[in-house]
């Protein structure tokens, strides 16, 4: 054994081990041996027949402040039997390459320190490491008197990372590393000496939570998932956490074992649903089928083995959908919303869902969370096609429609040679009874609106295109409706008792709808309609508040005798204004009353105008009043036409042709040729729909009149259909608005012979009363 006395006295150690040569050592001398607290440790033993080979490491203080600390190894062969020293030798350490690289055992979870130095004859300092496990590594590197810089290297010598900051500025490296050999080197920059604390730490890296709260989340899957980890006496579970959206498969695997580990497999409230205990190092599986929901693996160690493992864990999506009509999944009765999620593929390339309807419904469907380009279609019974959407690439696709009680198919399937996951929902509402009729003659009557609302629901769409109601109004009132609790786009329209328009809302999308309106009594119509191919339910609410008129009590009386002086006039526009209204036929009956004798006198000539001046006070519509006023008051158009303005004297002949003129259209022009004549039209005015075709400009085509009303045709022909008023006895008035005033033109069926549809004639035909227009044909 070496004889540790010999550290008290330099001579002695130096009579001792005479081999030394101390200044061949970087200048040590002996007394740069003496310590406060020297010590020798035994290295290693090497024994045979007749030597004992011990080697021992010295630490020793360096004088000469070119180092603080200093390790070398003192080498004593001695005689095995008689313990003489043979010879002593003391050397530096070979730590300046990889193969002679300080090793550092159990640095795992074990901080260590060391304390050296590096110079341009020392060049590098080598340590070496090895992790049993993936680790969290550190390492910090200072007490620098000046620039040292330090590399981490993996086992072949190649940098994984360096930290080389300049002066004395300490270095530090941090970072995850998988198990392995590692290297550090401490090395100089340039010809510089400088000590050094080397200050080196690993923590096994935990990927997985240690409990379910903090489970490594794998989200929603459908797919495979895989990590490596470790699990041991410090790291006793590791927890992982994942999703399916419907059922599905579930394969996972734990391998690359070093010890042994089991695996569970847990519901979301962490209750174990199958675990895999397999002894030793054998791999452990579970495979089984899940519904849709959250889900936990757990993987420990057993009696505190310590190991890494790889998790191999697979979750897809099972084929729920059958891929022929015949083997499609029966989803059954269909009422409400239903959602399923599966998958299209170049393996699975269609998918079909089946369904019955007990009740006529609304249906509806939706196709997203699409990862690539998928179609859908919708089937009847014996697989035809009823609708299809194909919009391009991830845009989500949807279909509705109005379908009768039955059975149906949906067909999902991909576009081309792609794979996508997918969600799909069906709804179905049945279908309210249809309580309102689809025409005027079957209108679903609300009897009397009189200071009351009354709220109806229903649907519209492509099978039920138009819902009609019927309401009276026994007093002149302010009349409100409102439509709303849309789906889809909706209008709606109010209507005089023979079905001519008044007025409309709209608005567009699922936007609610509203009218607002004064009515005089009498009969009225509600239309509700669908805007395009599109099904939707509502809710319309009618309101009225009657508008109190002024009774005929002997006031009213007395202003029919004041203001009225011929009695004929008076007492038949009192008997027939008895219920708060003149209307088109009221009005021309006083009109021709005024005829007697043949002339127009001037008293009855100012009745008249009376009358007129007071419209609003007889519940005179606007037409009637407009008209009514061309007639008694004037208006170029009658000088132009050669009939002239009525005035006091005028010839009942005068009178009835001004009667004609506005209220039955039968002031026609003069034709330019004799080749030109008039027919009479008959049918439906919109007997093969409303198009611009219809419109003919004829050789000139410069009317803005006419292309204006070719516009209209095309985008919004509703407002053409408005235009007309059927007065029931085959003339109609057509309204048009001279400076956003409304104005208005009678014609008759009388019209050129030009083959277009009957409402573009009777719309032409209007051109001629207007003062200024060429009245020839076009």
């Amino acid at each position: 054994m070496f004889d540790e006395s010999l550290l008290t006295n330099p001579n002695s150690f130096s009579n001792s081990f005479n081999s030394l040569n101390f200044n061949e050592i970087n200048g040590l001398e002996p007394s740069d041996l003496i310590s406060p607290n020297p010590s020798i440790n035994k290295i290693s033993l090497i024994e045979d027949s007749s030597i004992n080979l011990e080697n021992y490491r010295l630490t020793a203080q360096q004088s000469f402040n070119l180092f603080a600390s200093k390790s070398f190894e003192i080498q004593s062969s001695k005689d095995f039997l008689t313990g003489k020293t043979v010879g002593t030798t003391l050397v530096e350490p070979d730590d300046n390459t990889r193969s002679t690289a300080r090793n550092l055992d159990g640095l795992l979870n074990n901080p260590q320190t060391f304390n050296d130095s590096i110079s341009s004859i020392d060049t590098n300092d080598y340590y070496r490491f090895s992790l049993s496990s993936r680790s969290n590594f550190n390492l910090a590197l200072n007490g620098l008197s000046n620039d040292v810089n330090v590399q981490l290297l993996d086992r072949n010598g190649k940098n994984i990372q360096t930290s080389n900051k300049t002066g004395t500025n300490a270095e530090s490296i941090s970072r995850t590393l998988n198990s392995g050999d590692y290297f550090v080197r401490v090395y100089p920059n340039g010809s510089i000496s400088s000590n050094y604390t080397l200050n080196m730490n690993a923590a096994i890296s935990d990927s997985a939570g240690n409990t379910l709260n903090s489970a490594k989340n794998f989200n929603t899957l459908n797919g495979n998932k895989k990590v490596t980890d470790y699990v041991g006496s410090i790291d006793t579970d590791d927890y992982y956490r994942f999703s399916v959206s419907d059922r599905s498969s579930l394969n996972l695997t734990v391998n690359g074992m070093s010890a042994n580990a089991d695996v569970q497999f847990l519901d979301r409230n962490g209750n174990v649903l199958q675990s895999s205990t397999n002894t030793g190092t054998t791999a452990e599986s579970i495979g089984r089928t899940i519904d849709a929901g959250t889900y936990y693996v757990r993987v420990f160690p057993v009696d505190g083995a310590n190991t890494n493992y790889n998790l191999d864990l697979t979750a897809r999506l099972m084929d729920n959908a059958g891929n022929a009509i015949e083997t499609a999944r029966n989803i059954g009765s269909l009422s409400g919303t239903r959602t399923f999620n599966d998958a299209v593929n170049t393996s699975d390339t269609n998918d079909y869902y089946r369904f019955n309807l007990t009740n006529n419904s609304n249906f509806s469907l939706t196709l997203n969370g699409l990862g690539a380009d998928a179609n859908v279609q919708l089937l009847d019974s014996a697989g035809s096609v009823l609708r299809s959407s194909t919009n391009t690439g991830k845009t989500a696709e949807s279909i509705s429609a109005t379908l009768n009680v039955g059975d149906y198919f949906v067909r999902v399937f991909p576009n081309g040679n792609i794979s996508t996951n997918y969600q799909i929902s069906l709804t179905a509402n049945a279908v309210p009874v249809d309580g309102a009729g689809n025409t005027l003659s079957t209108a679903r009557n609300l009897g009397i609106l009189v200071d009351s609302t009354q709220t109806m629901s229903d649907s519209v769409g492509t099978s039920d295109t138009n819902d009609y109601y019927r309401f009276s109004l026994l007093n002149n009132s302010n009349f409100s409706l409102a439509l709303n609790g849309l789906s889809n786009d909706a209008d709606v329209q109010l209507l005089d008792r023979n079905g001519n328009f008044i007025k409309s809302s709209e608005s567009g999308g699922s936007t609610a709808e509203s009218i607002s309106a004064t009515l005089n009594a009498g009969d009225y119509f509600v239309r509700v309609f669908p805007y395009g191919s599109i099904n939707t339910n509502y809710n319309l609410s009618l309101t009225a508040t009657s508008i109190i008129a002024p009774s005929l009590d002997p006031i009213t009386t007395q202003w029919y005798g004041t203001n009225i002086l011929d009695v004929e006039i008076r007492d038949l526009t009192q008997n027939l204004a008895a219920d708060n209204s003149l209307n088109r036929n009221d009005t021309i009956s006083i009109f021709r009353v005024a005829k007697d004798g043949g002339l127009i006198s001037a008293d009855e000539l100012r009745d008249l105008r009376t009358i007129v001046a007071n419209a609003n006070n007889f519940g005179m519509q606007d037409f009637v009043r407009v008209l009514s006023d061309k007639v008694v008051n004037g208006n170029v158009a009658n000088q132009k036409s050669g009939i002239g303005n009525l005035f006091a004297g005028s010839s009942d002949t005068q009178m009835e042709s001004l009667i004609g003129k506005w209220f039955f259209g039968s002031d026609r022009p003069t034709t330019l040729s004799s080749s030109h004549t008039y027919r009479e039209i008959n049918g439906s005015l919109f007997q093969n729909g409303i198009s611009a075709d219809d419109v003919k400009q004829g050789q000139l085509g410069d009317c803005y009149y006419l292309a204006t009303l070719s516009s209209i045709a095309q985008e919004k022909s509703s407002y053409i259909q408005d235009m007309f008023i059927d007065n029931g006895d085959n003339t109609f008035t057509v309204r048009f608005f001279n400076n956003n005033v409304a104005d208005y033109v009678t014609v008759d069926r009388f019209c050129p012979p030009i083959l277009r549809e009957d409402w573009f004639m009777l719309a032409w035909a209007l051109l001629l009363p207007i003062p200024g227009m060429n009245y020839g044909w076009h």
